[in-house]
């Protein structure tokens, strides 16, 4: 078997050369180090190529998630939302006297009328959304469903049931800190599990979307 010096390869001198061996002479010399880093260099570029292309599908497949301030508030996109929602909503009371067109305490005598407490009813549950205005942050509030409205004003229906003893005007009061202006009004009912049922002052709502 025909052994080849390091020296031999390094100064491209081919076997048949460096043994005498062979019919022809081969002519030409050969750099094989220069082969070598040829090679090399194109396994570089290849993987530059790969590393390159799965960089661009990761950034593809990041996703944006909104950033909160250090104070532990709500991201820059959510606030600009939730200012946007706060334009476009307007208080019940203040919808239903434009609908009517009618002002506060005219809307009290047209809740006295029978006629006309279904008709406002029906468009309460069925041509608006209506959302609570009275918790703080204003991201607490939530949208309410008006199934029905108490037969009593908040200034004489009792809350909880009666389980407390206390009216809705006091409760929204005492728990919320919200005194209303308007308690002669009757309050939105939502129908919750079984006999639960919760009360809404109508000032306690606004209207969010018309359906």
């Amino acid at each position: 078997m025909d052994h080849i010096m390091a020296t031999e390869w390094i100064h491209n001198v081919y076997p048949e050369q460096a043994l005498g061996g062979g019919d022809e002479p081969i002519n030409g010399n050969v750099n094989w180090l220069q082969i070598m880093d040829d090679e090399q260099n194109g396994e570089r570029e290849m993987q530059s190529e790969v590393d390159e292309a799965n960089k661009m599908k990761k950034a593809q497949n990041v996703k944006e998630i909104p950033r909160k301030c250090s104070c532990g508030g709500i991201g820059q996109q959510q606030q600009q939302q939730q200012q946007q929602r706060e334009k476009t909503e307007m208080p019940l009371i203040d919808h239903l006297c434009e609908r009517y067109k009618c002002s506060t305490k005219e809307l009290e005598v047209l809740f006295q009328n029978l006629k006309s407490r279904r008709q406002i009813l029906q468009h309460m549950r069925f041509n608006v959304r209506l959302r609570t205005n009275y918790l703080r942050p204003a991201n607490r509030n939530f949208v309410v469903q008006c199934n029905d409205l108490s037969s009593l004003s908040a200034s004489e229906a009792f809350a909880m049931r009666g389980y407390l003893g206390i009216t809705v005007q006091t409760y929204f009061y005492v728990q919320h800190g919200v005194r209303l202006r308007h308690p002669n009004l009757p309050c939105a009912i939502r129908f919750g599990g079984r006999e639960h049922h919760d009360l809404f002052p109508m000032e306690c709502l606004n209207v969010v979307k018309l359906i």
